[in-house]
């Protein structure tokens, strides 16, 4: 099949038209995946305070006594929190870094050719201690920032995290 003036063979239109509608929809698609990855890279949560620089990256946690929400609910201390954050830092970093590598000497060792369950218990004994030492190191940030606030600045961050529906235990089948 040919058009009108001789240049050579035209698809028929009903194919062409379906590769194009499928074709715009995986773009609109991607940008939409791509935009919702940046929002989530870039943008605070406002009950978490996650973003770039907002205590996530050190392993803080989320949710009510995560220091950037204290931040947000007693501006007076940022400061502080922030100096108390910033103190912890590098000792975060380096115990994520050591997490991360407990866990790569697991799977080492349950993929290893000579796999024995003693040494496949031991490399999970030392994931569960290099977790432990990162989430006692990030508690720690969090108790210094709490003792920094007055009480009720204690109180009304308590009283936001119970008016939360579906927080803590609840969820969990406690309280």
């Amino acid at each position: 099949m040919s058009n009108d003036l001789g240049h050579g063979p035209v698809a028929p239109q009903g194919r062409s038209n379906v590769a194009l509608i499928v074709s715009l929809c995986l773009n609109l698609l991607l940008v939409g995946l791509i935009a919702m990855a940046l929002w989530r890279t870039y943008m605070p949560h406002p009950m978490f305070g996650m973003g770039p620089g907002q205590g996530h990256e050190l392993g803080l946690g989320q949710g009510p006594l995560n220091p950037h929400t204290l931040i947000r609910f007693a501006p007076d201390e940022a400061d502080k929190i922030r100096k108390i954050m910033e103190s912890h830092s590098e000792r975060i970093q380096i115990l994520r870094i050591e997490a991360m590598e407990a866990r790569h000497q697991a799977m080492l060792s349950f993929a290893d050719p000579n796999y024995t369950p003693q040494n496949f218990a031991k490399a999970l004994d030392n994931v569960k201690s290099a977790d432990a030492a990162l989430e006692a190191e990030a508690l720690g940030v969090v108790s210094e920032s709490a003792a920094t606030l007055t009480p009720a600045e204690r109180k009304l961050i308590g009283e936001r995290a119970v008016q939360r529906k579906g927080f803590g235990m609840r969820r969990r089948g406690g309280f």
